[in-house]
């Protein structure tokens, strides 16, 4: 988030009961940013967030104590969502993978991106695997699986995906990987 001026305050809201509707007690975050700025804060994920894609809005207002409505108008401002994927303390983080040598890694590797009617697969993971594409609410909007996965190239059409951020998960065996890809038809 572009946070050119000191006097800015950051909000941050995560609708844990997955309802569309960022309550009260959805404001996770708030401060003003450090001379880098940058907010930081721990997140507590309460014991009854719902399982899943979450969405995370963030608020940046100019010269503003109040947080007002995440969904509201402001008045000097910028705010940008994300999707937060809350896990089971039991199930193992979710890994995304970074970096352009990913593949010589023996992981995954995705193109184009940004996307327009489809994303090419490559990996030199092997087994049966299965991808899913989520918007930055949650819904999947492409699944599909495979019975192998080879450094040859997999076609995924993206006929369902709107244009914006998109995350994709690819799970091959025990391994999980997340990447953000943008669409753009």
């Amino acid at each position: 988030m572009n946070n050119s001026y000191l006097i800015n305050r950051i909000y941050a809201w995560a609708d844990w009961n997955q309802d569309g509707i960022f309550s009260a007690n959805e404001l996770i975050l708030s401060g003003d940013p450090d001379t880098s700025h940058n907010l930081t804060g721990q997140v507590t994920i309460p014991s009854d967030a719902i399982i899943g894609n979450t969405c995370l809005r963030v608020r940046c207002q100019y010269n503003d104590t109040d947080p007002g409505e995440p969904c509201g108008e402001g008045y000097y401002g910028e705010v940008e969502d994300y999707a937060l994927i809350v896990q089971d303390a039991g199930v193992p983080q979710e890994k995304t993978v970074q970096g352009m040598d990913r593949l010589e890694r023996n992981e995954f590797i995705m193109y184009p991106n940004p996307a327009k009617d489809w994303i090419m697969i490559r990996s030199k993971l092997s087994g049966e695997f299965s991808v899913e594409v989520f918007d930055m609410y949650g819904r999947i909007v492409v699944r599909d699986e495979f019975s192998t996965v080879s450094e040859d190239a997999i076609r995924i059409p993206l006929n369902n995906a709107s244009n914006g951020m998109h995350f994709i998960r690819f799970v091959v065996g025990n391994e999980t990987i997340v990447e953000k890809i943008n669409i753009f038809k």
